[in-house]
């Protein structure tokens, strides 16, 4: 088993439901404490298949996110998981 599916299975496993582009994924969100100003930030991580792209929306917990910022973390060549910031959109979905 590679170590990008072992992310990938505990993030399934432990993590929480998101959907984005139509698929959904194990991720695990957490607010952002540092310099967030009025509009709530989260720090996401996901699997290396979640490649979203700036502007994206993504649905977790019942709420509406837009992605700010996406990277990957790689390890030995291997890409293992996806970081993103992500914005909580207000009920109008901006």
């Amino acid at each position: 088993m590679s170590r990008e599916a072992r992310v990938r299975g505990l993030l399934t496993r432990y993590g929480d439901k998101a959907v984005w582009n139509g698929q959904t994924f194990g991720v695990h969100l957490w607010p952002v404490t540092e310099g967030a100003g009025p509009n709530k930030l989260y720090h996401c991580v996901a699997p290396a298949s979640f490649l979203p792209y700036l502007g994206d929306t993504v649905e977790c917990l019942g709420k509406t996110y837009t992605v700010y910022k996406v990277e990957g973390e790689i390890l030995e060549g291997e890409r293992l998981y996806t970081t993103a910031i992500l914005a909580l959109c207000d009920e109008w979905g901006r």
